[in-house]
């Protein structure tokens, strides 16, 4: 009985999903956004343990702020998530639209000057403004295909893809992914992966975040010490009118080796330049995730036990 509710529950969500494409593909550019922020509301209606996780994590982040202002940049997160998903949806739609006046790049040599080396370039970024629209951007912009690390979706992972890949970037499962990697980056390839999620604690190493030990995955730091490639960070602004401005950034870790000191410092400055993003836009972030999930050790400075 389970099962059949389970296969009905996947072809209606499905077809939901199909149908929300074509109703994306369809929309004006600043309708799709204004549909977005409808949706997104409805979200907070259909799940509200998930909105009792946002506001947790929004007054621990910010403790000093009044109701209201939580109140408000929850509504906005949802906000984002929406209009993300959306466009990600309409992404076929933006390869034969004027892209450039949808999304500028700030320093986007650092990240052509990085692959010119040959060596492979990690691009980092966070669940932050639109991140599928920046790598559908960064693949599109440097004609060079992207291979984005993604997890695979219950329901409409079909139409997903079809968007993710639709400028010629590639995708792989999270789960089956090691090789790949390793292969693309020896290969002097880019590699595209969000590195702000709560990681297990025999995958993470403790670092502050919001004033916080969180467990973080420590695989971007131990790709970019072990081949020593560079580690690049891009995080895209909405802007009033609904356009786009990503800024860029390389991680430097010149200065590390690769040990477990290293993957600790650089895992760190990675996560501190996310948050430093965050500050500026709290409302751009996916605050709906348990990213401290994972509590930390009594001792702080224990990380060599993940």
């Amino acid at each position: 009985m389970m099962k059949s509710v389970e296969k009905f529950l996947k072809v209606f969500l499905d077809f939901i999903i199909g149908l929300l494409q074509k109703v994306s593909l369809s929309l004006s550019f600043k309708t799709r956004q204004r549909l977005a922020r409808i949706l997104g509301q409805i979200i907070i209606w259909l799940d509200p343990k998930r909105k009792k996780i946002t506001i947790s994590n929004l007054k621990s982040a910010y403790p000093e702020k009044s109701k209201d202002w939580i109140s408000d940049i929850m509504k906005k997160s949802y906000q984002n998530i929406a209009i993300t998903f959306l466009e990600l949806l309409a992404l076929p739609k933006f390869k034969n639209e004027n892209l450039h006046n949808i999304i500028k790049f700030h320093n986007f040599q650092i990240i052509m000057k990085a692959y010119s080396k040959g060596k492979g370039v990690l691009l980092l970024s966070g669940h932050f403004g639109n991140w599928e629209l920046l790598a559908f951007a960064a693949g599109y912009f440097s004609k060079i295909p992207v291979l984005i690390i993604i997890q695979s979706q219950k329901y409409g992972n079909k139409y997903i893809i079809q968007s993710r890949t639709c400028a010629g970037n590639l995708v792989v499962d999270m789960a089956k992914s090691s090789k790949k990697i390793i292969e693309t980056l020896k290969n002097g390839g880019v590699v595209a992966l969000l590195a702000d999620q709560s990681a297990s604690r025999e995958q993470g190493v403790y670092v502050d975040f919001f004033g916080r030990k969180c467990s973080t995955y420590k695989s971007p730091a131990e790709l970019a010490l072990k081949f020593n490639i560079p580690m690049i960070m891009g995080f895209n602004y909405r802007k009033h009118d609904g356009t786009y401005e990503v800024e860029v950034q390389e991680i430097n870790h010149s200065d590390l080796e690769y040990n477990k000191q290293g993957i600790f410092e650089l895992t760190q400055r990675h996560v501190q330049a996310l948050e430093n993003s965050i500050r500026k836009s709290p409302d751009l972030w996916a605050w709906q995730h348990k990213r401290w999930k994972y509590q930390h050790p009594d001792d702080i400075n224990n990380y060599e036990r993940i």
